[in-house]
């Protein structure tokens, strides 16, 4: 494994922290600007860091609801796809906070490499999966 490689998984895996805080703020800092979200809700463009902030609040609001607890993510696979790209894939499991499971889904992000560091530059949700 090479180092950018680690270097892109400890960038996840401290997203991945980060996100069950449910702090938009210190979420939307793992975001690059432009960024893209796909789910099966629809398509958002953010072209503006207080547009990605905006995203993690609304998601924030809508897991607290739900009784969001915490989140565990499977395996993570790094596809290096150029010196400045990489694809990560996982599925994740999020739990409430009686235990019960609220929902399970496939992640797969587009990493940048920036001057910052790795950033996410596109996050998609699909059904979970082999990754």
């Amino acid at each position: 494994m090479t180092d950018e490689t680690d270097a892109i998984r400890r960038t996840y895996d401290k997203y991945f922290q980060v996100f069950q805080t449910l702090r938009a703020e210190a979420v939307a800092s793992f975001c690059h600007v432009p960024c893209l979200a796909l789910a099966p809700q629809g398509v958002t463009v953010m072209t503006t860091a207080e547009e990605v902030r905006a995203l993690f609040r609304a998601m924030r609001t809508a897991l607290q609801a739900r009784g969001y607890a915490r989140s565990e993510h499977g395996d993570l696979q790094v596809r290096r796809l150029s010196d400045q790209m990489a694809l990560v894939s996982t599925n994740v499991v999020r739990y409430a906070t009686d235990g019960e499971e609220l929902e399970s889904f496939g992640a797969t992000y587009v990493f940048r490499k920036t001057d910052d560091g790795w950033k996410i530059a596109v996050i998609t949700i699909h059904d979970p999966g082999p990754v």
